[in-house]
Parts: structure tokens; sequence; C-alpha cells
């Protein structure tokens, strides 16, 4: 019964089946005895283009000389005792201030200072503010730890 009604279905489109083995684009007959296409013979590999002449770049400047592989850590010997005490307990990274438009301080010369430094009191000798790696002086000491208090302890940032 199950055959007269699988006979009495009409197929309205019909896609050959791939045969295992059988070349990519050959078509099946429905007939075993008749071999299926034989695959078109592939072109030859085109000969390698000739290697293109090294480019010299220019030497770095100093000033803007990439990290190298001799970076060490730099450890602050003085931390500021008021910036130790408001960032105890604290988990965040002073970094997402920095993203979110708030600036860092700057030092008397104008070079934002180094907030990893002062206030971890580790940095890498790569720094882009290295030039602020020493204790500061008692100006820049107040306008630091101001800055530290604005944005730090007063909105209580990464107390967990």
């Amino acid at each position: 019964m199950l055959w007269k009604l699988l006979s009495s279905v009409r197929i309205q489109s019909w896609i050959p089946p791939l045969l295992p083995g059988a070349p990519i684009g050959s078509t099946y007959s429905g007939n075993p005895t008749v071999a299926p296409n034989p695959a078109p013979a592939l072109a030859p590999a085109p000969a390698p283009a000739p290697a293109p002449a090294p480019v010299v770049a220019p030497a770095p400047s100093p000033a803007h000389a990439p990290a190298t592989a001799t970076r060490t850590n730099v450890i602050n010997p003085s931390p500021i005792p008021e910036v130790q005490v408001a960032m105890t307990g604290r988990n965040f990274q002073l970094c997402t201030l920095l993203r979110n438009g708030v600036r860092a301080p700057t030092v008397n010369n104008g070079d934002e200072i180094s907030m990893s430094y002062h206030t971890v009191n580790c940095c890498f000798s790569d720094c882009a503010h290295r030039s602020t790696h020493h204790s500061l002086v008692a100006n820049e000491c107040t306008v630091f730890c101001t800055f530290i208090q604005d944005n730090v302890v007063t909105p209580d940032i990464g107390r967990s």
C-alpha cells in the first residue's frame, strides 16, 4: 500500500543527487552502467611572482621610539601618602576615567602625570608619561591630590 502511495506522487522538479566518489559537477543518469562525466582537467598553476624589493624604513626619532624588548618595571620609591590612603581598597583602573573625558593633571612643565606611577606606584620604563616618573614638588603634589579627591574619593569610585 505504501508503494502505491509513493508511486502516485509526482515530482515537480528533480535535482540529481551527489554521489560519493563522483566528480563534482557530474550528472547522474540513473543508470549505474553509464560512467559519470570525467572531471575537466585543471589548468597548470601560474608561475609565482618575483619577490618585491625590501623596503627600508627610516629610523624612528628618539622621542617616538617603539617599545623595546628591554621593557622593565619602574617602582615609585617615594609614594604620596595622601594618594595611598585614598586608593586603599579601591579596585578599578584609572584609565576608565581618562577614557570618559577626564584629563590627567599636569606637572609644571605641562606634561601629564603618569597615573600608574603615582597611584599604583609601579609603571613601565617605556611609559608615554615617563618624564613624570619622579617625586612631585609641593604644588604638583597638591594638584594631584586634589585630582584624586575630586575624581576618585568624592564620587567613591572603585569600592567593592
